[in-house]
């Protein structure tokens, strides 16, 4: 794989119908941007679909009793996330905001994910020390103000085993330029995934500048930043962006196809968190 790094300054794209990422030449041209379709409007019997990929209807909030096959055992989906995070203690907080569950696959792979987000998150302790962060260190998250937990489950793990995803959250008031009434609030989250061998580090786009139809590069108002997706990347350069504003995923062409396959389904299980909708 070419080892790409993109510069900080990515830019939004505003104009009177949309509003986008500009990602640079430099990974634009080695990669392929795929819209994601139905990750806007209605969320009852909601369904995304993108290039040859698509989901089943987004299960919001899955029954107790219901399981998920991994290893030729059935297990509640609970269960799972405890077992991928190693928690100590897993309590849900106050401010629940919500669990999703659905099935993403194309011509050549299935895996079922599912997820839960908390606000207010002191209810909740992981020990993350699973999580490897991209140099060889480890980690350990007590409580944040947002976590999000997400487990992709092949329906084949050879390969690529079970992938899990922990994105948590702390608010930095010294950080927050959101001080007018239509300012978007400053947003920070860092994120992993893993699969015990491999991790892709997700990274917030906070994003200062936008471009006009033109072409021309300008500030924000006050320089506020807002949040405009994600990245994802290895130790070898970024491998995908999220786009959260026009809802899209782009993908690093130069991959195995069953990681593209794990990156796009990290994509739908980010662009379905319910927190960029408030």
């Amino acid at each position: 794989m070419r080892h790409i790094l993109l510069p900080i300054l990515l830019a939004v794209i505003v104009s009177c119908s949309t509003t986008k990422l500009a990602v640079p030449d430099q990974f634009s041209s080695v990669s392929t941007r795929y819209p994601v379709k139905g990750a806007q409007g209605w969320l009852v019997n909601q369904h995304l679909s993108f290039g040859d990929y698509s989901t089943s209807r987004i299960k919001r909030g899955w029954h107790i009793k219901s399981s998920v096959r991994y290893n030729n055992i059935w297990i509640p989906p609970q269960d799972v996330l405890i077992n991928i995070f190693g928690a100590e203690v897993m309590e849900e907080g106050k401010h629940e905001k919500a669990k999703i569950r659905y099935t993403l696959t194309n011509s050549h792979n299935s895996a079922e994910i599912f997820g839960s987000e908390f606000y207010n998150s002191h209810d909740v302790v992981l020990n993350a020390g699973r999580i490897p962060v991209i140099g060889g260190e480890y980690s350990t998250l007590l409580s944040s103000s947002y976590i999000y937990t997400a487990a992709i489950v092949p329906n084949d793990t050879s390969g690529t085993g079970l992938w899990s995803l922990l994105m948590a959250r702390d608010y930095d008031i010294s950080k927050d330029t959101s001080h007018r009434i239509l300012d978007a609030p400053y947003v920070k989250e860092e994120g992993y995934a893993t699969n015990g061998r491999d991790t892709v580090r997700i990274r917030t786009l906070n994003l200062n500048t936008f471009m006009t139809k033109s072409g021309k590069v300008s500030n924000t108002l006050l320089g506020a930043r807002i949040l405009s997706g994600y990245e994802l990347s290895t130790t070898d350069g970024v491998v995908g962006i999220i786009d959260s504003m026009d809802k899209a995923i782009w993908l690093y062409n130069d991959q195995e196809e069953k990681l593209k396959f794990i990156l796009s389904a990290m994509g739908t299980a980010i662009l379905l968190k319910q927190i960029e909708k408030e």
